[in-house]
């Protein structure tokens, strides 16, 4: 997968949105914020992580100001902070970086993980306005093993069972937890599989094959804060 193109299209595509839109309009899905809080949100993401790629210091966190953006100049703002942050993986594959969730330290391993940034708040700012929209299948099937592997450290272990992720549009199943337990399956489009894991679906969408009860119990633990 082109990580950097996949982090351009769905962030052009909210922006393209954003700039149709009112600003004002509430995200059911991130409660307490607009459309502008999320264009803001992700502008400041990408500006931040253009930072942390670009010093290629693994050991440093980029301490960047928070900033102020005026509402008429906040989607052309956004739109330059990604092209900042595609610039920089350009010429970064391989290089070190500093990331939140430790190893793997490098630029490839944020890209990969803003690609998931960017696509599920696509989701967010097209369901606020009533536009379907599905993560793409590649983006969707990597995304669940990076949310795992990001969030691995975070998140507790399925008490005598392992999770088994089943996307129905084409990919092996991806596991978490002891394999030589019994597994609780959840199957759905890889798509709505990242949804419900980044809680902006319920469980209720999957097929739960196993106890439904322990599944709610690990994605209810997940801190996304």
């Amino acid at each position: 997968m082109d990580y950097a193109r996949a982090i351009f299209e769905s962030s052009a595509r909210i922006a393209a949105l954003a700039e149709q839109a009112d600003l004002e309009i509430p995200i059911p899905s991130c409660p307490d914020w607009t459309a502008g809080d999320l264009v803001f949100h992700l502008g400041s993401v990408h500006r931040f992580w253009a930072a942390a790629v670009s010093e290629r210091n693994p050991e440093a966190r980029p301490n960047l100001d928070d900033g102020d953006v005026d509402d008429a100049d906040l989607v052309s703002w956004a739109r330059d902070q990604t092209v900042a942050l595609v610039d920089a993986l350009a010429v970064a594959s391989g290089v070190p970086c500093w990331t939140w969730w430790g190893e793997p330290r490098t630029a490839d391993a944020v890209a990969r993980h803003q690609v998931q940034e960017a696509a599920v708040h696509c989701w967010d700012i097209c369901k606020a306005l009533g536009q379907d929209f599905a993560i793409p299948t590649d983006q969707a099937v990597d995304g669940i093993a990076e949310f795992l592997e990001v969030m691995s450290s975070s998140m507790e272990m399925p008490s005598e069972h392992h999770l088994a992720f089943q996307p129905n549009d084409g990919a092996d199943a991806i596991t978490y937890g002891d394999l030589s337990l019994p597994p609780i399956t959840l199957s759905g489009s890889a798509s709505d599989i990242v949804l419900v894991i980044y809680k902006r679906r319920p469980l209720e969408i999957l097929r739960v094959d196993g106890d439904v009860t322990i599944a709610q119990r690990w994605l209810d633990a997940i801190d996304l804060s």
